[in-house]
């Protein structure tokens, strides 16, 4: 999951708390990016607060964030390499007033220092990694299109709840970066699959030959693609076990045991790479690879999710059982998925039609034989 921000608190932590960064990538499972234009603004603002004159305010920032010269690039601190950071930062720091150096080094306000931010966020193996080319472009958000703003001007700029955030967020951004990414699969627009997916890219002549039904069930299997299948740099297996009842002593007998196995290691996966979030109203956000589903807590060990899988089991899914192991309550949770009534029956039928067996109506055929009409009558409808 790469995404990035502006540097407002709120969003960051939100972000991250959701898809955490772990450091520099290739190790980290997400990306974020922190806006170019947003961070130059402030370091002049705090430049024109220490009183540096406008030449020097300018020389300070193109030696941290680079800048363009007669369509030259200069490079500045974010494009050192990352063995060269610390080495370069030193000789920067020598030219810098020693009260700007502290701001950098500050962590008030801030999820991290802007140090730790331009190491993590910025630095040129963060953008090379987050598709951004090599050498990388600067990575700029522009506000009318920023989700916060999105989501700002879609709550008419008043206090919204989280779930409420979660819709607006799928529909104005996610699926728009969806229509993006089904453009790079036919090799068109400005993106192209990542290294790991360029096998599954289609030529621009050949997505035009393809029918309408064909391009759709083809974009379905990318998008679904799970990245353990994808090669090493991307495998997602769990070290460590989880979950508090084992899968061999779930005793879920209605269900085909393959099926269970994948529920299980699909949780596992959940509890240790990606989060399950809390909102109100008993209602929870779990993420997984870079989708998220909504669970919410019908009593005290029942819950109801949104995926497909919920329904086909009639109750049972990796979201449904991340959360209750999430809230120690899966032990319970189980003995009352075992207890269901008929469930066996609904999980065999899930997707058979109301209708299935029936034999087809017969049409009642009109004799018009027995009616009889008089030129009065006719006279008459006329």
């Amino acid at each position: 999951m790469t995404y990035g921000t502006d540097g407002e608190l709120a969003m960051e932590k939100g972000f991250e708390s959701v898809f955490p960064i772990d450091g520099v990538p290739p190790s980290s499972a997400s990306i974020h990016l922190r806006c170019f234009k947003h961070l130059k603004w402030d370091m002049l603002a705090e430049l024109k607060r220490l009183e540096q004159p406008k030449g020097k305010q300018n020389y300070i920032v193109r030696r941290i964030l680079g800048g363009e010269f007669q369509g030259k690039r200069l490079k500045g601190l974010v494009d050192v390499e990352d063995g060269e950071f610390d080495k370069e930062w030193a000789n920067i720091q020598k030219e810098l007033p020693p009260a700007f150096s502290e701001w950098m080094k500050s962590t008030k306000g801030r999820i991290r220092s802007h140090m730790e931010t331009i190491c993590k966020c910025m630095l040129k193996s963060v953008r090379i990694h987050a598709g951004l080319g090599n050498p990388p472009n600067k990575f700029n958000n522009q506000r009318s299109k920023s989700t916060n703003n999105v989501v700002k001007e879609e709550a008419m700029r008043k206090e919204t709840d989280q779930i409420h955030i979660h819709e607006l967020i799928e529909e104005r951004v996610v699926e728009d970066q969806r229509d993006e990414l089904i453009k790079a699969i036919g090799c068109m627009g400005k993106y192209r699959l990542a290294e790991d997916f360029k096998g599954k890219a289609v030529s621009p002549s050949k997505w035009s030959q393809m029918t309408t039904e064909q391009r759709k069930e083809y974009t379905k299997k990318v998008l679904h693609m799970k990245q353990q299948n994808l090669g090493p740099r991307a495998q997602f297996a769990c070290d460590v076990d989880f979950m508090s009842v084992p899968v061999s002593k779930c005793d879920l007998e209605d269900l085909p045991s393959a099926v269970v196995k994948d529920i299980w290691a699909q949780a596992n996966i959940i509890l240790e790479k990606y989060n399950v979030i809390q909102l109100e109203n008993a209602t929870f956000c779990v993420t997984e690879f870079d989708q998220s589903y909504t669970v919410k807590q019908t009593a005290l060990t029942l819950y109801r999710c949104c995926c497909k899988l919920f329904m086909s089991t009639d109750g049972l899914c990796q979201h449904v059982v991340s959360v209750a192991e999430k809230m120690k309550a899966l032990l319970e949770f189980l003995t009352h998925y075992r207890e269901k009534k008929n469930k066996a029956s609904r999980v065999m039928f899930q997707k058979v039609p109301i209708d299935a067996g029936e034999k087809p109506s017969s049409t009642r055929r009109i004799n018009f034989s027995s009616f009889h009409f008089s030129w009065e009558d006719m006279n008459s409808i006329n």
